[in-house]
């Protein structure tokens, strides 16, 4: 592609990724409207009032994408990224884009060799609910933050803190029983908000 700039080049080449995974999605939930990451090119975030059609039972959907979840940390380790991969690997309305697995590549272990941050699968809710929700502009945050919110409260619930060390001192240091936990919970969540019956 020769005339024009690398980023020129990156936006060319983001948009054929999402077009070639789009084509290759599995079919658990599709979008609604016409404006999918998979058939424009580009992804829109989702407003408060936009619906994607959910095809299948959502506690089964949200329990495949724990499995998931819980199964690619234990192959792969990576607890931010692990989550964000198995939202992406089953629900068809969550864009394949690659550079949000990346993204979440030094998030894992609450971001730290302490534990005093994060636990990374949180990171990467919040990471998908920013993707998904977050709008273009700096002060459209809403519906990403009360997202959050929520997924913070499961965690409050369960272990009392969302900091990794925490964390995995109620799990036992087993990180794949937290991260399949925290990909149910995101499609829980990102279902409660979006998903309507197909």
């Amino acid at each position: 592609m020769k005339g024009i700039t690398v980023n020129e080049r990156k936006k060319v080449d983001r948009r054929h990724f999402i077009s070639i995974a789009g084509a290759a999605a599995t079919g658990i939930a599709l979008p609604k409207t016409a404006e999918s990451a998979e058939s424009s090119g580009t992804f829109k975030p989702l407003g408060p009032s936009d619906k994607v059609a959910v095809k299948g039972d959502p506690v089964k959907i949200a329990e495949e994408v724990g499995r998931l979840g819980a199964k690619y940390y234990g192959s792969r380790g990576g607890c931010a990224r692990c989550t964000v991969t198995a939202l992406q690997d089953t629900l068809d309305f969550v864009p394949k884009d690659a550079s949000l697995h990346r993204a979440g590549a030094c998030l894992d272990s609450g971001s730290t060799t302490t534990g005093l941050a994060n636990c990374g699968a949180f990171t990467g809710g919040g990471m998908m609910f920013g993707f998904m929700a977050g709008g273009d502009d700096f002060g459209d945050t809403r519906i990403a933050h009360s997202l959050i919110r929520k997924l913070h409260k499961k965690y409050d619930d369960r272990y009392k803190s969302v900091l990794c060390r925490d964390v995995r001192k109620v799990n036992n240091g087993k990180c794949t029983i937290t991260v399949g936990l925290a990909s149910k919970w995101i499609t829980e969540i990102l279902l409660e908000q979006f998903g309507e019956d197909a």
